[in-house]
């Protein structure tokens, strides 16, 4: 039975008992660099057994193979080692499939994919968090849940982006330059190094410019195939001013062939399908490193904010192999 329970500051619920058991298949877990993923229960309640056993926090994370958000936290923040360590240190983390347990979802009040609802040892539900989030993001909601619960998020060093070279180098420069330990900046979750204090200050006023687009996710990939796969910088391209990275060489060509189709697949934003987006683009064909593109602008996209500033010089950056920038 879930029933209601109200504060004056917000609205709680309470899980006494729910005698339900999953029979969810779970999705391919995506795995961090070292191997390691989060190790999703699939059974609510063994779950809810473990957390009682272990007086640890129930981590209930309602997803559908439908939802591409699901896909990107999969791929990207539940890969983060950190979100993996507290999910393994301080949690049972539970996954349900929001159509096979709709009555639950319901009645928790959750209304979009994904969802997260985080819920105490003895039923209560401490709060939870509807929508996309990015390492970043979801490790504070985790921190600030725990808090509320008298605990607190064992932080590790946090993953360091870029192999740690200047992004700022990178988008203004097109050169890698290692940063100094010294002069350093926290961007959703990852850790950016900086040449000197002018690319700090720079990155500080504006780090949408200089963070890899896409949270560092292969744009082509993801419109090809809706994959959610980290890119390289090895394959990366300036363009508008912003670092794409793609996953490979073949695919680094097609954006270069047709920027526009790729450069567009912040779905945060949009609220679309990355395949339909692509397909509303005209073609547009990137010319030679530092030559301006004569081709047609494609129309702009009717969303909140564009992830790109207007027409630019198309430039592929020459870089050398380096590790991948997010895991």
């Amino acid at each position: 039975m879930i029933r209601l329970s109200t504060r004056p500051d917000r609205v709680r619920f309470s899980i006494y008992s729910i005698a339900l058991v999953s029979s969810f298949t779970s999705m391919n877990a995506a795995t961090a660099a070292d191997g390691r993923s989060v190790t999703w229960r699939t059974d609510l309640g063994s779950a809810q057994a473990e957390a009682r056993a272990r007086n640890l926090p129930l981590w209930i994370q309602f997803t559908g193979p439908w939802c591409v958000n699901c896909r990107r936290m999969e791929r990207g923040t539940f890969t983060a080692t950190s979100v993996i360590n507290a999910s393994q240190e301080q949690f049972i983390p539970l996954k349900l499939r929001s159509d096979e347990h709709e009555q639950l979802a319901l009645s928790l009040g959750l209304s979009v994919l994904p969802s997260t609802v985080i819920v105490k040892p003895t039923g209560e539900v401490i709060d939870k968090w509807e929508g996309y989030g990015d390492t970043g993001e979801f490790l504070v909601f985790l921190e600030e849940t725990l808090g509320r619960d008298g605990r607190s998020l064992k932080r590790k060093p946090p993953e360091v982006a870029l192999a740690s070279y200047c992004p700022v180098s990178l988008v203004d420069k097109h050169k890698l330059v290692a940063g100094q330990l010294a002069l350093t900046a926290m961007h959703e979750g990852f850790l950016f190094r900086f040449a000197d204090e002018a690319a700090r200050a720079a990155f500080r006023a504006n780090p949408e410019k200089y963070a890899p687009a896409n949270h560092g996710e292969c744009p082509v990939r993801q419109v090809e195939t809706g994959e959610f796969l980290a890119g390289s910088v090895k394959w990366g391209v300036i363009y508008k001013g912003h670092l794409f990275l793609c996953s490979n060489a073949d695919e680094r060509g097609k954006f270069l062939k047709n920027p526009e189709r790729y450069a567009n697949t912040d779905l945060a934003d949009r609220n679309a399908c990355p395949h339909c987006w692509g397909s509303q683009n005209a073609p547009q064909v990137a010319q030679a490193p530092g030559r301006a593109s004569t081709a047609p602008t494609a129309p702009t996209s009717p969303t909140r904010r564009s992830l790109v500033p207007p027409p630019s010089t198309i430039m592929e950056a020459v870089l050398t192999p380096i590790s991948r920038l997010y895991r």
